[in-house]
C-alpha cells in the first residue's frame, strides 16, 4: 500500500518513471516530499542529480544537493544529473560542459588542465582546440605556458588560423628550445604571415617570397638565437668574454 501511494505521488509530479531507481537509493534516506521538493524546483534534471548523490552519499546526498545547487545554480544540477561527480565541479567545469556539452566533459575528462585555459580564454581555446585537435592544442599551450606565452600562441592561431598551426608544427622544438623569446618578433610575424604564399601567388607577383626562403631565413633567427642565450647561461657573461668580474 506504501509502495502504491509513494508511486501516486510521483506520477502527480510527472515523475514516475525514475520511481525503481528512486526507491532503491534516495527513498531509503529521504520522504517523497523532500524528492519531491526538488523535482518542483529543478524538474527531472534535479531528480536524476539526486539520485546520483544518493548512491555515493547515502543519507548525507541532500546536504551535497543542496551545497552544488547554491554554489553552481541550474547548470550545475544539469551537469550533476547527466555526468555526476566524473569530473571535478568548480565553476570552470561547470561553464565548460555546460555550454560544450559532451565534447567540453570528454575534453575535461582527458585533459584536466583545459578548464583552466577555458577560464582564461573563453571561447577562443574551444574553438581552436576544435580547429586544429585538442591534443595538439593543448601541447601548445601546456609548453608556452611555462614561458607565460600561452595567450601570444592562442591569438597567433585565432589571428592567422591554420597558417600559424603550420607553422607552428614546423619550428615548436626550436621555439620551446629558446623560451619563445621570438614570439612578437616581426621575423615570426612575417613568416607566419607569409607560410604557404607561393601556393596562391597570382600572375606578375614575382617578388613573393617562396616558403622555403623564409623558413629557412626563420629557421636560422631561431638556432642563432638559442645558441646565443646557451653560451650565456652555461658559460655566463665573464667567462665567455674571459673577463673577470670583481
Amino acid at each position: 500500500m506504501k509502495k502504491i501511494i509513494i508511486i501516486c505521488f510521483f506520477i502527480s509530479l510527472g515523475f514516475a518513471g525514475t520511481y525503481d531507481s528512486l526507491a532503491k537509493n534516495s527513498l531509503k534516506f529521504f520522504k517523497p516530499s523532500i524528492i519531491g521538493d526538488i523535482g518542483n524546483k529543478y524538474g527531472e534534471d534535479g531528480i536524476k542529480a539526486f539520485e546520483k548523490l544518493s548512491l555515493k552519499y547515502k543519507d548525507t546526498a541532500l546536504d551535497k544537493f543542496n551545497l552544488i545547487s547554491k554554489e553552481f545554480g541550474t547548470d550545475g544540477i544539469k551537469v550533476l544529473s547527466k555526468y555526476g561527480e566524473d569530473v571535478a565541479l568548480n565553476k570552470n567545469t561547470i561553464g565548460m560542459i555546460s555550454k560544450y556539452e559532451d565534447k567540453g566533459f570528454y575534453m575535461i575528462k582527458q585533459y584536466p588542465s583545459s578548464s583552466l585555459y577555458y577560464e582564461k580564454f573563453g571561447d577562443k581555446f574551444m574553438i581552436n582546440a576544435d580547429k586544429y585537435g585538442n591534443q595538439r592544442v593543448m601541447k601548445y599551450l601546456d609548453d608556452s605556458s611555462k614561458f607565460g606565452q600561452d595567450g601570444k600562441v592562442l591569438d597567433l592561431l585565432d589571428r592567422f588560423g591554420n597558417k600559424a598551426n603550420m607553422f607552428f608544427q614546423e619550428n615548436w622544438g626550436k621555439l620551446t628550445t629558446i623560451g619563445f623569446v621570438t614570439l612578437n618578433s616581426d621575423e615570426i610575424i612575417n613568416s607566419i604571415e607569409n607560410f604557404g604564399k607561393e601556393s596562391i601567388k597570382t600572375v606578375g607577383e614575382t617578388t613573393a617570397k617562396s616558403v622555403d626562403s623564409i623558413a629557412n631565413s626563420n629557421l636560422g633567427l631561431l638556432i642563432g638565437l638559442a645558441l646565443i642565450i646557451f653560451v650565456f647561461l652555461k658559460f655566463g657573461w665573464d667567462k665567455v668574454f674571459n673577463k673577470k668580474i670583481d
